[in-house]
């Protein structure tokens, strides 16, 4: 969950995106899908400093070779998706998301549905993301 402008943004893993709440009336307002046949898994939001919106994605994967993780960007007006990201094979496996000093900064949990126990290497690291 993210707070941002007032509202509760949540990423409703259920629901397969990414919901904004009323935090006074509890009423959702905006979904946004995020998951796909690709990438059907969805983790942590972050809000850049023009109001875009980044959600980190992955596929769902028996083992951590198995995983693909990425980001999708969002303009935070429309939620039309602006770019797809696909992170590196081997790199870390994101979970949490946010926008720091103007860049990207997620965390590997190290714990993933369907893995055994914490097989990514990188588990509890905290990285910055860059976009090349």
């Amino acid at each position: 969950m993210k707070w941002h402008n007032g509202k509760l943004w949540i990423a409703a893993l259920r629901l397969g995106g990414i919901l904004r709440v009323d935090p006074k009336t509890w009423v959702p307002e905006v979904l946004i899908r995020v998951s796909s046949a690709e990438r059907p898994r969805l983790h942590d939001v972050a809000f850049d400093n023009e109001g875009n919106i980044w959600v980190v994605t992955g596929n769902n994967s028996a083992s951590y070779a198995e995983g693909k993780a990425g980001l999708n960007k969002y303009d935070g007006k429309t939620g039309q998706l602006l770019m797809t990201v696909e992170l590196a094979p081997g790199s870390c496996d994101p979970h949490g998301l946010v926008w720091h000093d103007g860049r990207l900064i997620s965390c590997d949990a190290g714990v993933h549905p369907g893995w055994k126990g914490m097989e990514s290497p990188h588990a509890g690291y905290v990285f910055s993301i860059d976009i090349v």
